[in-house]
């Protein structure tokens, strides 16, 4: 069975919008050395590890741009993914891509990991390699429409780079030879200082800490309809609503705790913490 999904995790020291330089090279498939070799993203097999390959180059179905790029399943786990992006520990990136999958013979999940030097972090005991949303156990479901797929991370410590990868599986046993649709893969810095630049602007969240029996009142200068999405602490999405005008959340299904609220108005976004007690 496959499940829908759209992730975000937000560090609570970014409040606002981020600046649009992206560090991934080629991440939006627009420059091929061949039919079947996007620039930056080369071709390799390790083992059973098949990086790359069974890629086509896309003009009709796109996200945006000229191209997107088309992975074609096989009985193997097929994984794509461009040159590692180098990162600072300590630095919050901005980490997205968008996919289309509207083939019951493929599905895919993200399959990323920080890296330190050469060594990947992937122990699911430490917090700070993110390994429940940059290891996603969870699949794509069948949509005519496009997903983001978005991670507002935190690297760690000693992480030097990021390893930024979809994997593309086979439906089942007998659904093999399905296609999924890459495009945008992007990695960039998140920047608090364009806060009050390219948030929303008179954006208010109150109150702050709020009673888990209160009301949580969301406005904004031009009291516009609002989407909203809470996050708890792994990154879980727990509650999305999408508010008229200016107005309330009921919050009363939402456990005590510490949450992260991307609230989206009139094309710009903003991030807020809040603490439900």
């Amino acid at each position: 069975m496959k499940f829908n999904y759209i992730l975000a995790v937000v560090s609570f020291a970014l409040f606002g919008q981020v600046k649009a330089q992206n560090l991934v090279e080629n991440g939006g498939f627009e420059s091929w050395i061949s039919d079947t070799e996007p620039e930056a993203f080369g071709p390799f097999t390790t083992g059973t590890l098949s990086v790359n390959n069974f890629l086509t180059k896309e003009a009709v179905i796109k996200k945006s741009g000229n191209f997107s790029a088309r992975h074609t399943s096989q009985d193997g786990t097929q994984t794509i993914g461009g040159e590692l992006v180098e990162v600072t520990g300590g630095q919050t990136y901005v980490i997205s891509y968008w996919f289309l999958d509207n083939d019951p013979k493929a599905t895919t999940r993200t399959w990323s990991n920080w890296m330190s030097g050469t060594t990947a972090l992937t122990d699911p005991n430490n917090p700070e390699h993110h390994m429940a949303v940059l290891h996603q156990t969870s699949f794509s479901e069948d949509s005519p429409e496009w997903k983001k797929v978005e991670h507002i991370l935190t690297a760690p410590s000693t992480a030097t780079h990021l390893r930024l990868q979809a994997r593309t599986y086979r439906g089942s046993a007998s659904q093999v030879g399905g296609y999924i649709y890459y495009d945008d893969f992007s990695v960039v810095v998140a920047d608090a200082a364009s806060i009050e630049k390219n948030g929303i602007d008179g954006l208010k969240v109150y109150p702050n800490p709020v009673l888990s029996t209160d009301r949580l009142y969301i406005s904004s200068k031009e009291n516009r309809a609002k989407e909203i999405v809470f996050y708890d602490l792994l990154g879980k999405k727990m509650l999305e609503t999408t508010l008229p005008q200016d107005d309330f959340i009921n919050i009363s299904m939402l456990s005590k705790g510490v949450y992260t609220l991307k609230i989206a108005e009139n094309n710009k976004t903003s991030v807020r913490k809040i603490i439900i007690k």
